[in-house]
């Protein structure tokens, strides 16, 4: 059985739940799990104090402009300072406690987490998707200047608004356009210069895990887009004793479900529920466990002119939203690019059928006429028509619903979810054995060296606490290609491990090449440090299960 430390930095919602359920059921299959989080993360949403103990390091600084989508550079860099501290304690009580594996939930402003950069343990991050406001138009990318200078006042509402539900009323409304007077005004168009600084960061943290975990295999191609880097495909699933059936009677209503904005598709919701004859249009009901205000607004007036009877719920309890998935005559779902969405399964779980949009995630979820319907694309009329083949028809709303309990209990049940998650961190510690040894390496006052070992330091800089670092090393006779090289530096008894990402280095192979190949020698290191001044530098390689360590650099 495996120790595990788990750190998150989650809101309520979809990840949450996720995690939750993962701890929950590695618990009962006997292993030991502990948590960390900083205070920033929802302590009520299913809290996992509940199920093991659960370590509160709060963050040194935590200003509401930490809570916006898009950040101007000194707020970006605030609150990368905030997390790297937060992440270097919460490693120093992990590093004592003799754990096997480091289990990293999302976070919540960043997506990725530095944690792993202090914590010698093999590794993992369930990333459910990078941090969308960079990748995707939600509704523009942010990097896209504004058309002859103006400003984009929707811009700014969406990207602000998604997030100000997690604030307090005061501070949504500091953030909302309007303002306090409510009166229209041109809003300021957000302040991007932090992109790029937290985009590379938030690359730079996802290359320091051993492996990411993803929940599709969309989620999969759009980690692989935005960071070049591989992921494992990790299916989650419902517990389908908690999500059944309430016994209550279909009622004439479809269901949405999510928080209330611009990604989740409400608008494409309300606009499908439109397309149905008056005489026979359901009502649309909406479950959130928050709202974008502006959004919420905008989703009113639209419903109104559309004649949709639309009924936004937000904050209702799990019984809540059981009887409702229960009682709807059909699920619409229409997120926009929705890396996995969970809400299909649950609904489904409590047998109802989804009418949804080929898009994200819900392709690997739904099959098209066993537990729901899927339209191409969002157009309103062909979403109406496939709503109606199930809110007109009893009998085809109870034959598909028992299909699609029939199918999440077959292929999505809990009992597969925690048999992936358990397979996926028994492999990674399993495969990384090599890093628990850093540890006993990283506490010696002298590292062990070894005269097998060749390495070279082409660069090593520190500029504006940034360390760029670029060389090569090698076990002699033994191959590079999966050799794994971390670079040790110190300033007295001050200590940095940095993992290395590879290059190729096919001149060292031409040099010293005779019984073994070492194109994969080269290592590259542009990470955040705290040591200023470095001096000693120790490359550390790990290869085949055998470790080594060389000088690079004595200042001394």
């Amino acid at each position: 059985m495996l120790r595990i430390a788990v750190w998150h930095n989650l809101p309520s919602g979809g990840g949450k739940r996720q995690l939750y359920s993962h701890v929950k059921g590695l618990v009962e299959r006997g292993h030991y799990v502990e948590a960390w989080r900083p205070d920033t993360a929802d302590p009520h949403f299913l809290p996992l104090r509940d199920i093991v103990t659960e370590h509160v390091i709060p963050l040194a600084s935590k200003p509401r402009e930490f809570y916006a989508t898009i950040r101007p550079a000194r707020v970006a860099n605030e609150l990368l300072d905030a997390m790297e501290d937060q992440c270097r304690k919460c490693a120093e009580e992990i590093n004592r406690g003799g754990f096997d594996v480091l289990f990293v939930g999302a976070c919540l402003f960043l997506r990725t987490s530095p944690i792993s950069k202090y914590v010698h343990l093999p590794s993992t991050i369930f990333l459910g998707e990078p941090y969308r406001w960079f990748y995707e138009a939600l509704p523009e990318l942010p990097w896209i200047g504004q058309h002859d200078g103006q400003c984009n006042s929707g811009l700014h509402d969406a990207r602000y608004g998604s997030l100000r539900r997690l604030l307090p009323h005061g501070l949504k409304r500091l953030l909302s356009p309007r303002g306090r007077s409510g009166s229209s005004q041109r809003a300021i168009a957000p302040d991007i210069s932090g992109l790029r600084i937290q985009a590379r960061a938030e690359l730079e943290y996802a290359r320091s895990f051993d492996s990411i975990l993803a929940n599709s295999i969309f989620s999969r191609e759009s980690i692989l887009r935005a960071y070049n880097l591989p992921s494992r495909v990790c299916y989650l699933g419902v517990d389908t004793d908690y999500y059944r059936p309430s016994g209550e009677a279909k009622e004439h209503f479809v269901i949405g479900l999510g928080t209330i904005y611009h990604a989740k598709g409400v608008d494409r919701a309300i606009r499908a529920v439109g397309a149905i004859p008056i005489a026979t249009r359901p009502s649309l009901v909406w479950l959130g466990n928050g709202a974008a205000e502006q959004d919420l607004e905008n989703y009113v007036h639209l419903a109104a002119r559309l004649a949709v009877d639309f009924r936004p719920k937000l904050n209702v309890s799990d019984a809540e939203v059981i009887s409702h998935l229960s009682r709807a005559a059909a699920m619409l779902y229409t997120s926009r690019l929705e890396p996995f969405g969970l809400a299909p399964l649950e609904a489904n779980a409590c047998g109802t059928a989804v009418v949804g949009i080929a898009e994200g995630g819900i392709r690997e979820t739904v099959l098209d006429g066993v537990n729901g319907f899927l339209a191409s694309d969002e157009t309103p009329v062909v979403l109406g028509e496939l709503l109606e083949r199930l809110t007109a028809s009893v009998d085809t709303r109870r034959e598909m619903g028992a299909r699609a309990r029939a199918h999440v209990e077959s292929h999505w049940s809990m009992k597969t979810c925690i048999d992936n998650i358990e397979n996926q961190l028994n492999t990674i510690y399993e495969d990384s054995k090599g890093k628990r040894l850093l540890a006993a390496v990283c506490q010696r006052d002298e590292p062990l060296l070894a005269s097998d070992v060749r390495g070279n330091l082409d660069r090593f800089e520190v500029t504006a606490g940034i360390l760029h670092a670029r060389g090569w090393g090698f076990i002699e006779d033994l191959p590079t290609d999966g050799a794994q090289s971390f670079l040790l530096i110190a300033d007295g008894k001050q200590r940095e491990l940095h993992r290395a990402r590879m290059s190729i280095r096919p001149d060292v192979s031409q040099y010293f090449g005779k019984t073994a190949a070492y194109d994969c020698c080269g290592f590259i290191v542009d990470s955040r440090t705290q040591i200023e001044n470095p001096h000693r530098v120790v490359l550390i390689i790990i290869s085949q299960n055998q470790m080594r360590a060389t000088s690079l650099k004595s200042l001394d």
